[in-house]
């Protein structure tokens, strides 16, 4: 039964990552994580993000201009280490790779969350001053860095919340995009209709991409 749910989640997110075993964390019962691990660093990472919504509960808190920053240099530390082992420049390691992933996604995460609560409800975006951005920057930036030791800690245990955070990651991505036009009430049935609509087109190509893809690659590997 579980093997089966492996395969399917397998297959399913083949599309989005090359899945090469050398550069993929294995759980603790040897089966390989469904992706690279930079791309695992990069979907719990944004799913961990989301931990912060207790904290913007009320009032989002966080100062977006230096959040900007955080995640462009980040994404620069993620673009440079993966164009430069690429290019044969030098070795990286899964350690690299989950590092610049996790803080990618844990900002593009709070990133996220600003950009949702700037279309629903901008007059729950606090005004902070030099002093306070600075502060809750600070603390970001160590959340994150405490974050990321946890969960590479129990990094072999986390395979199916990686399952999880992936599709929780298309999910907030649509969930911005149709707040742009169904963010009236009385237009919810037809947010919840369009969700479920992208949803099933979305993870059915999906499957039907990973699966082509998975039945080329035994083909080839068995010529």
């Amino acid at each position: 039964m579980m093997e089966n749910i492996y395969e399917f989640f397998f297959t399913l997110f083949s599309p989005l990552c090359h899945q090469i075993t050398e550069r993929s964390f294995q759980s603790f019962d040897g089966h390989q994580f469904f992706v690279c691990a930079r791309d695992t660093g990069t979907y719990l990472g944004f799913l961990f993000s989301f931990t912060l919504y207790f904290y913007n509960k009320d009032k989002f808190k966080a100062p977006i201009s230096f959040i900007l920053v955080l995640f462009f240099l980040h994404l620069l530390l993620f673009g440079l280490d993966g164009v430069t082992s690429y290019a044969g420049l030098r070795e990286t390691t899964n350690f690299i790779r989950y590092f610049t992933g996790f803080y990618l996604g844990f900002f593009l995460g709070v990133i996220l969350q600003y950009v949702k609560i700037f279309i629903t409800k901008p007059e729950n975006i606090a005004i902070l001053d030099i002093k306070k951005s600075l502060l809750i920057t600070f603390f970001l930036e160590i959340y994150c860095t405490f974050l990321f030791f946890i969960t590479l800690f129990l990094i072999k245990y986390l395979l199916y919340l990686l399952a999880f955070a992936i599709v929780f990651y298309v999910y907030q991505i649509v969930n911005v995009i149709l707040s742009l036009f169904f963010s009236n009430y009385n237009k919810k049935n037809y947010y919840y209709l369009a969700l479920a609509i992208i949803f099933i087109v979305f993870f059915s190509s999906m499957l039907l991409a990973g699966t082509f893809k998975i039945n080329m690659v035994e083909k080839l590997y068995h010529k």
